[in-house]
């Protein structure tokens, strides 16, 4: 029979032991949550040490662009997986949400998005001006972006026609291919001091229209009830099926990163190996 001081010694040792192996479990299962923001850290500690250790042996301008390709490849892939991602959850939430119990709720969560998406404008806006970035530096200016001979430049009203028509897509597939945007030209016939509106289309996506449109097709299928749901239960099916191929392209994020920074990094410390 064991002693009342062995029995605490070993309740002790039992204990302890299990304090250690639940530390450990916690241990592990605390790198496998945070094993993305631990990877992206190493990353960009590791591109600004391979920056400046590369930046000193003077690389050449192709040497450059196949050290950032990995980086350029992985963002390329993240803006192949982040339009069907929010087209197809915006029109899933809209269809599924009923507007009779959370009409109130709905439109208080647009406004709020909405109403803190126009004061980070603002704020940006304001930033800018008082700021005048990249007022003093001595980067390189692409000269393609001054205005032509016959080019003029546009008014606040030529500004807020292409907000309206962006928001009106006229193409549901050129949304994701490009945007509605105003030039001016001078006209030498018959007067030659007018200058004429002329529409073109910016190589960008429609990231509002995309946003307007998604909402329409998500209400509209809502109130289709049976006859939606098909429609409804695809683009449910697309946003899993484009959220996995994400997971697998956030694997490449360390070595993505690393290539980012420190391309970065040579090119704003050392300028002389352009």
């Amino acid at each position: 029979m064991a002693t009342p001081e062995l029995q605490s010694t070993v309740e002790a040792s039992e204990t302890g032991e299990f304090e250690s192996v639940s530390c450990g479990k916690k241990f592990r299962k605390g790198l496998k949550d945070n094993l993305f923001t631990i990877l992206t850290l190493i990353g960009v500690a590791g591109g600004f040490g391979i920056g400046f250790g590369v930046g000193t042996l003077n690389p050449t301008q192709e040497a450059i662009t196949w050290i950032r390709m990995p980086g350029t490849i992985f963002i390329r892939l993240l803006q192949l997986t982040v339009l069907p991602v929010i087209a197809a959850n915006i029109i899933v939430v809209m269809a599924r949400m009923d507007l009779k119990e959370n009409g109130k709720m709905g439109l208080a969560t647009i406004g709020f998005v909405l109403g803190f998406d126009l004061l980070s404008g603002v704020v940006g806006v304001t930033i800018a001006a008082l700021i005048k970035p990249g007022l003093s530096t001595t980067l390189r200016v692409n000269k393609t972006e001054t205005l032509g001979k016959n080019d003029a430049p546009v008014t606040t009203s030529d500004v807020f026609s292409d907000l309206f028509l962006n928001i009106f897509a006229d193409n549901i597939i050129g949304l994701a291919i490009y945007q509605t945007k105003t030039i001016r030209v001078w006209t030498y016939f018959p007067i030659t001091n007018v200058t004429e509106a002329v529409q073109t289309r910016l190589e960008s996506t429609d990231m509002i229209g995309l946003i307007f449109t998604s909402i329409a097709f998500g209400i509209a299928s809502g109130a289709a009830k049976e006859h939606g749901k098909v429609f409804v239960d695809f683009f449910d099916s697309l946003g899993d099926v484009v959220l996995i191929l994400m997971r697998w392209f956030l694997l490449y994020v360390l070595q993505s990163i690393s290539t980012h920074e420190y391309k970065s990094t040579i090119h704003f410390y050392f300028p002389s190996s352009l």
